[in-house]
């Protein structure tokens, strides 16, 4: 579902509430009225342009669902590099319960007592059901490197896995927002990439997050196809994300996280809260 609202004052604001249906408007002719002409202007100039990463809207499916090597390999390595500083030791829910009549092990001593609860059993003790939202800020400059989203992608990851290895449900949430990308003061897209009820596929989300050419193309020019008139050429400025859109958000990472060190940086830091 798309949801088109003012949220806040100056503010308007873009909700898709998945991946796939994101990369539908990516790839349709959906736009406002005012907007068709500015917009396929810019759509002809970044075409499978550097701007764009080579990426071209034919190609943008794919690139989601089979990413490339080099994008999978940076994310990775910088993913383990972050997990190899943060990731806290697993405690395992697994507990033996001692003193039944059948189980995994006996206690020999009150066997030979002949003592009918002489067995131990590894029992698995269960734990509330928990959820967080994990956010990110792919806004970016007109002049960003392909290496400016790398890391926020992997920092993602990174919290992710962290928090499903402590059978935490996970929302994650990509978020653009720009001030003067249309007629509006400032803009939001809101994308909810992985639902907390979806089964995790941990490397085709970080992808996703991770390859510039899939953020200007899908969401930067996909966003634009759900905006208010005014559309600016240059996709506007980027900017922090607002404390109200990010309220009930558990986690987020910031458009600043654009090195391994920040990345490393941020998820110590959110992490040990």
């Amino acid at each position: 579902m798309i949801t088109l609202n003012n949220e806040a004052p100056g503010w308007e604001v873009a909700r898709v509430d998945s991946l796939a249906e994101m990369l539908e408007v990516a790839t349709s002719d959906r736009c406002h009225a005012l907007n068709r002409a500015p917009l396929a202007e810019v759509m002809s100039d970044v075409y499978g342009s550097e701007w764009a990463c080579g990426m071209t809207i034919e190609g943008l499916r794919s690139a989601v669902a089979s990413p490339s090597a080099a994008v999978v390999d940076a994310v990775d390595q910088a993913r383990a590099a972050i997990l190899d500083v943060v990731a806290p030791p697993v405690s395992s829910r697994r507990r033996w319960s001692r003193r039944r009549d059948e189980g995994d092990e006996v206690d020999i001593d009150r066997w030979a007592r002949r003592e009918s609860d002489c067995w131990d059993r590894m029992t698995r003790t269960p734990s509330p059901a928990r959820r967080a939202v994990v956010g990110v800020n792919l806004s970016t400059s007109w002049d960003a490197r392909p290496q400016d989203v790398v890391y926020r992608g992997a920092a993602t990851a990174a919290v992710v896995d962290i928090l499903t290895s402590r059978g935490v449900a996970v929302e994650v949430r990509a978020m653009k927002t720009l001030k003067d990308w249309t007629a509006s003061p400032a803009s939001a897209l809101v994308v909810t990439v992985q639902a907390s009820d979806s089964p995790m596929d941990i490397g085709a989300l970080s992808s996703a997050l991770s390859d510039l050419g899939i953020v200007r193309l899908g969401f930067t020019c996909g966003g634009s196809r759900l905006l208010g008139p005014g559309l600016s050429q240059s996709f506007g400025r980027p900017c922090d994300a607002p404390d109200w859109l990010t309220a009930d958000v558990d986690y987020m990472v910031p458009r600043q996280v654009e090195t391994l060190g920040a990345a490393i940086d941020w998820a110590r830091k959110v992490m040990a809260e």
